[in-house]
């Protein structure tokens, strides 16, 4: 056995450190042992590899400069390790089982070598071709079964310290041979592969302005024909003049042309009772109606106070009703106004929605607008309708519309025909910041335009 029978290679990863000991020492080498070395916080260490040949021949002058050259481009070390005296590099055959007999091993020597004669010598059998041996599974033999259990790592349960180093070695080589799928090239597996590049663009960005994957691919879908595969613009256009077509709007209730009995409902904190000053305060300077505010929302600490405060800036008669029959004597006192806001409590359960509803409706006339805040995403919106749809609501008010980085989730609100935007706000700012609901200024919105 000569100096190069055990040596020791350094290389950046597991994949070009194979291709080193192959190189080197030829596709008949054995790999002893893997680690990584040298590595920190701030930079991947090396992986180390000792691999080992039976007893041959000196290599000729060719042959090494032969391996100092493929060394150099895998840019890895070599470093030759002292020959090992441990006896699978002897001739002495029966090293396995003297090493069983050291170990005390409850298993008698005599009986392990004549059931498994065959499997005795096989760590000594180096593979033909050692690429092959790491891609075809099952191995031919066990390699627990045959490495002595004083060589055993007592911390993983006994299991083989060679058998732990192919397995890593295995794992860390395959994972560098998966092939990558090229970033740039169209393929079976990428979403909307069918659509055209701008056509994908525009996909995503309809839905990072909050509409759900199911609306912008069915906008999309629709908007495409001869004229807007080719174009951005085009396409834009027709994907804006259909998202319009889903939001229909009504009459503002400040140019209502008869007497309107409306009550806002909705979650905590979307701007009710804020909502309700701003549509009395254009009502009574834009449109010149008599005005009457109502609340019966005695649960929110200082909701009735603000109320108050408004009429009281309005000169809009205000009243506070805790129950159904105040509510009625409050609805008889306002006979003679033209429109009657009334501002309800934000509740989340259904069973107090229902109650809250029940009340509502013995008023003959009255109507319930949900309000929604568009600032709460697409989700949250919706979770909100399908807990409002008790209210049996006739329309939508959307407020904070400055406040969405998603305003397309308002289309999460099920607006319908039979549901449509009444109006929406985009300040805090009484009366200025509301406005008729106006399905060109929404989309204009949505995709920026």
């Amino acid at each position: 056995m000569n100096h190069n029978t055990v040596r020791t290679f350094r290389a950046q990863d597991p994949k070009a450190a194979l291709d080193i000991v192959k190189a080197m020492m030829g596709p008949d080498a054995v790999i002893i042992s893997t680690r990584e070395v040298g590595g920190n916080l701030f930079r991947r260490g090396e992986i180390e590899i000792t691999a080992a040949l039976p007893a041959q021949k000196p290599d000729s002058n060719q042959n090494k400069r032969a391996q100092k050259k493929a060394a150099a481009a895998y840019g890895a070390t070599a470093e030759p390790a002292p020959v090992s005296n441990h006896p699978a590099f002897t001739k002495d055959e029966n090293w396995i089982l003297k090493e069983w007999a050291s170990a005390n091993n409850p298993i008698p020597l005599e009986d392990f070598s004549k059931e498994e004669p065959e499997e005795t010598f096989a760590i000594a059998q180096p593979s033909k071709n050692l690429k092959q041996s790491i891609k075809e599974e099952p191995e031919p033999y066990n390699i627990e079964d045959i490495e002595p259990r004083n060589l055993r790592s007592s911390s993983t349960g006994g299991k083989s310290i060679l058998a732990q180093n192919a397995q890593a070695l295995i794992a860390a080589s395959r994972a560098q041979e998966l092939p990558q799928k090229p970033s740039n090239a169209p393929s079976a597996e990428m979403p909307y592969a069918h659509m055209p590049p701008h056509a994908r663009q525009l996909m995503r960005e309809l839905q990072r302005k909050g509409l759900s994957e199911e609306l912008a691919e069915d906008v999309i879908e629709c908007a495409l024909n001869p004229q807007t595969v080719h174009s951005h613009q085009t396409l834009r256009k027709e994907v804006a003049a259909a998202l319009r077509k889903r939001l229909p709007t009504m009459t503002p209730p400040w140019k209502t042309q008869r007497r309107k009995i409306m009550a806002l409902v909705g979650p905590t904190g979307v701007g009710k009772t804020t909502t309700i000053a701003k549509i009395a305060a254009r009502a009574i300077i834009e449109s010149r109606l008599s005005v009457a505010l109502i609340s019966i929302d005695t649960f929110r600490i200082g909701a009735a106070e603000q109320l108050k405060r408004y009429g009281e800036i309005m000169s809009a008669p205000t009243y506070i009703c805790r129950n159904e029959e105040e509510l009625a004597e409050a609805i008889e006192q306002t006979k003679d106004c033209d429109l009657v806001l009334v501002d309800t409590a934000g509740r989340a359960d259904k069973s107090s929605i229902t109650k809250q509803t029940a009340v509502l409706q013995s008023v003959p006339g009255l109507e319930i607008y949900l309000t929604l805040s568009s600032a709460c995403g697409y989700l949250q919106m919706a979770g909100a309708v399908s807990t409002y749809r008790v209210a049996e609501h006739k329309g939508i008010i959307l407020t904070k519309i400055d406040e969405s980085f998603s305003p397309g989730s308002i289309f999460a609100a099920e607006i319908a025909p039979s549901n449509p935007v009444c109006c929406f706000t985009d300040g805090q700012t009484v009366p200025e910041d509301l406005h008729p609901a106006d399905s060109k200024a929404l989309v204009d919105l949505i995709l920026d335009l």
